[in-house]
């Protein structure tokens, strides 16, 4: 494959490549449809053929050459493989773009508008409210993503004892300082993209129990960096306050470890009396 990738990465010999597609046509005719000289022609036409990108053959004294689409067959096998892992992760990305630019297109009354309406909604204790966090992490999406579904990297910024089991249904599950314990189960994972899992409290008489609430992590490439989103849905208005100061911590410690920064010691991984 790696001498394919190298054949097709000349300009002249993809365009040797559309001349040649469905017809056969000598070295002569190839050459007349570029401005190159016809020895740079026989070498392109010889790196092609040594691929096993264009077939040869001799027709009295003149050599003949025609594309074979067989000869793309490992690339194609290749890149079908990595569309198929890597479409449900562009489709998320575009998704997100798409709304953040037509966010930002709307008028200034309108989305002011909206968001009173939207903070009446998430008011309500019957339907939960709405934590959401955005920060910028100097890293890329695959160095972050570890971080939020690996046992050993998250300890490296939240919690004492972790459990996790990405996959839809699987375990999520973090003692924070091995009194509080939060537990639910992945609902959605994206590689590199996005991460979504059931939160709750482990004990009696909490407001937050396992599988009441839900949180949503999404990354968006920003440059050489990536904006990290995160919604905390459905929690009772009166735990808002405590999540939001969490995240706040926490996020601030992932930022860190992703960026290769030592983070500190977790204030929060002693119990509170």
């Amino acid at each position: 494959m790696d001498a394919v990738l190298n054949a097709i990465a000349e300009p002249h010999r993809r365009e040797i490549l559309r001349l040649i597609q469905t017809r056969e046509l000598s070295a002569g005719e190839i050459a007349s449809h570029f401005s190159v000289t016809r020895p740079a022609i026989s070498q392109h036409l010889r790196v092609l053929t040594d691929a096993g990108l264009v077939s040869l053959h001799k027709d009295g004294t003149r050599r003949m050459y025609r594309a074979r689409p067989e000869g793309m067959a490992e690339l194609r096998d290749f890149l079908e493989e990595f569309w198929t892992d890597r479409l449900d992760v562009l489709k998320e990305v575009a998704e997100a773009q798409e709304s953040q630019e037509k966010e930002s297109m709307r008028p200034p009354r309108q989305v002011a508008q909206e968001s009173a309406s939207q903070a009446s909604r998430e008011a309500t204790p019957a339907e939960g409210t709405i934590v959401e966090r955005e920060i910028r992490i100097a890293a890329r999406p695959e160095t972050i993503f570890p971080f939020l579904v690996d046992p050993n990297k998250m300890l490296r910024w939240m919690g004492v004892e972790v459990t996790l089991d990405p996959r839809k249904g699987g375990v999520y599950r973090v003692s924070i300082n091995g009194r509080d314990v939060v537990s639910g189960n992945f609902v959605e994972v994206v590689p590199n993209s996005r991460v979504v899992f059931t939160w709750g409290w482990e004990g009696e008489n909490v407001l937050v129990p396992p599988g009441a609430s839900t949180v949503e992590i999404t990354l968006l490439e920003d440059g050489d960096g990536t904006l990290l989103r995160l919604r905390h849905l459905n929690l009772p208005p009166e735990e808002v306050d405590s999540h939001l100061m969490g995240w706040n911590h926490f996020l601030a410690r992932l930022a860190a470890v992703s960026e290769g920064r030592d983070p500190g010691p977790d204030a929060l991984a002693t119990p509170a009396n």
